[in-house]
């Protein structure tokens, strides 16, 4: 399988406008979960271990390449395991 240039290599417009969107679901996310009591904590070691990651890589491989492809990964991660986490504990009388 393989997939079209068009999301190996996008144009910058393009890349640009995968960033913004992505930004606004990442925002709407985070905003629906406001009331979370350590959202902010868990977005902050989120942002920072994509960082410590793309930074290793970046040294290693020296590449800078690696902060666009983890750095939203890592954002993603730390939503999802904040709104599992809080929802988990929640459910705990």
């Amino acid at each position: 399988m393989t997939f079209p240039d068009a999301f190996l290599n996008p144009s910058t417009t393009t890349f640009l406008n995968a960033v913004v969107a992505y930004l606004m679901a990442v925002l709407v996310c985070y905003n629906i979960r406001r009331a979370d009591l350590y959202q902010d904590h868990i977005m902050l070691v989120g942002i920072l271990g994509g960082a410590v990651a793309c930074g290793s890589i970046a040294v290693q491989e020296n590449e800078i390449a690696a902060f666009k492809d983890l750095i939203p990964g890592f954002m993603t991660l730390s939503l999802v395991l904040s709104a599992l986490a809080h929802q988990a504990l929640r459910r705990i009388p």
